[in-house]
């Protein structure tokens, strides 16, 4: 059935309203389709008021795959809370206390440990077991160091890692990736388990050599990230060997840095 022309231009009218398109540093939203206009330009259909969260950034969980995560502090409270809520006794540092004689963990605070350790969104960086050790008996958790404003900062990759950074960004790596430089998976001895899911670069081009040569990358390359709309933290896992390392300020991040954002210095 044809349209009549009024009603085909209504249509049409419609139809631009219905298209929002896609905003540098944005994301198509799960579940839209992505068109391509005549001139090039990238869209999906949505309704009025989608267009407007979308245009003017609000509620951008809707319109991203990234779902909102606690933050270091709701990190914090969270543990802080589980402990309580589950009797497990804390010192003045906020690690668990042990009993002076254990030799291993008990079951309950195993669990809790392991809940907290899911619920937190990869800024847990590390947890601490020590045992055997008359009157620091513990289990620490390790969280980011202070927060840093930086504009810049720098990363190595591997080249046959390049097509896929600059497809979907730089993405928080899981611990497990790179447990064959920093120990082991969970042992409840006297181990700690990397339980992050995080970036990690330097904000002085100087320590990427130094970089290279503790990890041995396949085929290198030096990535310069923008940063500047990122959280950035100072990184506590970098030991105190590695001065000459930690005055180039290894840092430590949580969130997805976008392909643009992202360009190979060498």
């Amino acid at each position: 059935m044809k349209l009549k022309y009024k009603d085909f231009f209504r249509h049409i009218l419609k139809e631009q309203e219905n298209k929002i398109y896609v905003q540098t540093n944005k994301e198509v939203p799960k579940g839209k389709k992505l068109n391509i206009g005549p001139r090039g330009g990238k869209y999906f259909m949505g309704s009025a008021k989608e267009k407007q969260q979308y245009e003017k950034g609000e509620e951008k969980e809707k319109f991203s795959e990234k779902t909102k995560n606690k933050s270091i502090e709701e990190v914090k409270d969270y543990i802080s809370k589980e402990l309580k809520d589950n009797n497990i006794e804390t010192d003045e540092y906020g690690r668990i206390k042990l009993a002076d004689d254990a030799k291993e963990v008990p079951d309950n605070i195993k669990n809790v440990v392991d809940k907290i350790i899911k619920n937190s969104d990869g800024k847990i960086l590390t947890v601490k077991t020590s045992l055997g050790y008359t009157g620091t008996n513990t289990i620490r958790f390790r969280l980011p160091g202070k927060k840093i404003n930086v504009n810049k900062a720098f990363h190595v990759a591997e080249r046959k890692h390049l097509d896929s950074i600059f497809k979907n960004g730089l993405t928080p790596s899981e611990a497990q990736e790179h447990s064959k430089y920093f120990g082991d998976e969970l042992s409840w001895g006297t181990k700690t388990k990397q339980t992050y899911k995080a970036n990690f670069f330097v904000n002085k081009l100087g320590a990427i050599k130094k970089i290279k040569n503790l990890f041995k990358f396949e085929d290198p390359v030096v990535l310069q990230l923008d940063v500047s709309e990122n959280d950035v933290y100072h990184d506590p896992l970098v030991s105190f060997d590695w001065k000459d390392i930690d005055k180039y300020k290894s840092l430590v991040g949580f969130d997805k840095i976008a392909p643009e954002k992202i360009k190979i210095i060498k």
